[in-house]
């Protein structure tokens, strides 16, 4: 079994004038360690799987586990990054950052310790007295990021969590949380319409179909720099990687192949 299995997983909205079908047969594996990236067209139940996986949602068909314990079980198990960072305007970083301890009752000494590690290791901890108006948008999501990795889960659930960055920031903003993720051994699953940010993110991505979402193809992703044949270091880097067009055109190929669905497709290009 992977850190993660989805087996036969399935899910309808269920509304007055009837049941609209978001997700169908769902199987897929991620080992530990591991950084994932989803895309499909829009309202095809991206979202929502996650929704599944971090246990907001109960399955109407099949199951999720995570490290062989069924979600339902024990929800603390996935962290939820979102597309805003909803930082609490009237709490400091710090008291933003330990928000989620607070709630859960678990602030202690070691798990302030643990936010001011984390807060001194990625470069916050001389604004942590200072209020989420005084940060620039990267600087919020790194904050937003430590929050959910200060209460130690094991899975990282990203909901579109650049997308209200512009351009330049959320370059920047990508290498940080994908070096933050590696640095810290975490597990990641990441939705996104950015086909060049699954690509250059992730070493798996997961291709859905139209609504109902099914997995319509999987690819790994294996990038090399020009110049020196290497591994990118980050994801910036690895849109320069020679094999990245290809990749990007096949994705492309495969969201485009949606029959009549084709021109309400919603995808980013680079």
């Amino acid at each position: 079994m992977g850190f993660l299995e989805i087996s036969g997983l399935g899910y309808s909205y269920h509304t007055k004038t009837g049941e609209t079908k978001a997700l169908s047969d769902i199987n897929l594996r991620v080992e530990k360690g591991e950084f994932l990236a989803v895309v499909g067209p829009s309202g095809c139940g991206k979202s929502t799987l996650l929704n599944l996986i971090a246990g907001l949602l109960e399955p109407e068909e099949g199951a999720v586990f995570i490290n062989g314990i069924p979600v339902a079980e024990n929800k603390s198990l996935a962290g939820y990054m979102l597309q805003k960072d909803h930082l609490l305007p009237w709490r400091t970083t710090y008291e933003n950052v330990i928000l989620g301890l607070e709630i859960g009752r678990r602030l202690n000494t070691d798990t302030k310790e643990k936010a001011e590690r984390l807060l001194k290791a990625y470069g916050l901890f001389e604004f942590k007295g200072v209020k989420p108006a005084e940060l620039s948008g990267g600087m919020r999501q790194r904050a937003a990021l430590i929050r959910t990795l200060v209460m130690e889960p094991e899975l990282l659930l990203l909901d579109e969590p650049f997308s209200a960055l512009d351009y330049q920031t959320r370059l920047s903003v990508a290498d940080d949380i994908y070096d933050i993720l590696k640095k810290e051994g975490k597990t990641a699953v990441l939705i996104t319409h950015d086909i060049a940010e699954a690509i250059s993110m992730s070493e798996r991505i997961v291709v859905l179909s139209r609504r109902p979402g099914r997995i319509k193809k999987e690819l790994r992703v294996l990038l090399s720099m020009p110049e020196t044949g290497e591994k990118p270091k980050k994801p910036s880097e690895a849109r320069s990687a020679r094999e990245f067009a290809g990749y990007y055109q096949e994705i492309w190929k495969e969201l485009m192949e949606n029959d009549d669905e084709v021109g309400k497709t919603s995808v980013s290009k680079p």
